[in-house]
């Protein structure tokens, strides 16, 4: 997806349970790099696991964290943020199972 050349024309463009395959200093270029596939007003939504779960997250976080050019899990407040540096707007986040940190991140072009 960093290879091709961003073309705004879409209405939503999806991360799902990938987001820690990226360093997270890379995070934000990567994430301004899709806003630029966005149509204006179109949306971003990722999905992700958070650090502060359960035995799952912890373990995922652990590999993650270990992998060569992945990195750990991100926080709440720090998914968000990173969004807002990658020019979305309208940031937003909901927890999506309970007891469990496992996120849902939409942010506006």
């Amino acid at each position: 997806m960093r290879d091709r050349a961003p073309e705004a024309a879409f209405d939503l463009v999806t991360l799902h349970n990938n987001i820690y395959y990226f360093a997270v200093e890379e995070r934000p270029a990567l994430l301004r790099h899709l806003r630029g596939f966005l149509a204006p007003g179109g949306r971003l939504l990722l999905t992700t696991g958070c650090a502060g779960g359960g035995p799952t997250m912890q373990a995922l976080d652990i590999w993650s964290a270990n992998t060569e050019g992945c990195g750990r899990l991100p926080e709440v407040d720090e998914m968000e943020g990173q969004l807002r540096e990658a020019g979305f707007s309208d940031v937003c986040s909901r927890r999506l199972m309970p007891g469990e940190s496992y996120f849902a991140f939409q942010g506006r072009s």
